[in-house]
């Protein structure tokens, strides 16, 4: 028999990073500038910020310069995340309604 409890496989977990979403930026951001619905996209791999961040990272500003398609990193944004993706958050990744993503180019986090 198996455990009541549900907890990722091995492979699940493997998986993770690649399978997950984070925020990336959409088009190319100058260090200083503000980061925007028009600017930050919810896309794979999850190698930046979580998408449940997504509206405190908006209205914030880049520390750095960032490339399109390049993760937004907690390092990078001038507002308080906590590091990159939650590795405890098994199956919820939450990010901006999808009304909002489509409007900006990005992609719906479900």
């Amino acid at each position: 028999m198996g455990s009541p409890e549900k907890v990722p496989t091995d492979e699940e977990r493997e998986n993770r990073s690649v399978i997950r979403k984070s925020l990336h930026a959409a088009e190319r951001v100058e260090s200083g500038e503000s980061l925007t619905r028009e600017n930050v996209a919810v896309t794979r791999p999850a190698d930046g910020v979580a998408p449940r961040h997504y509206e405190a990272v908006v209205g914030g500003r880049a520390r750095e310069t960032l490339d399109p398609g390049e993760a937004i990193t907690a390092d990078a944004v001038d507002v308080e995340v906590d590091a990159e993706g939650d590795p405890e958050m098994e199956t919820r990744a939450d990010g901006p309604p999808a009304s909002e993503t489509a409007e900006s180019g990005g992609e719906r986090s479900e």
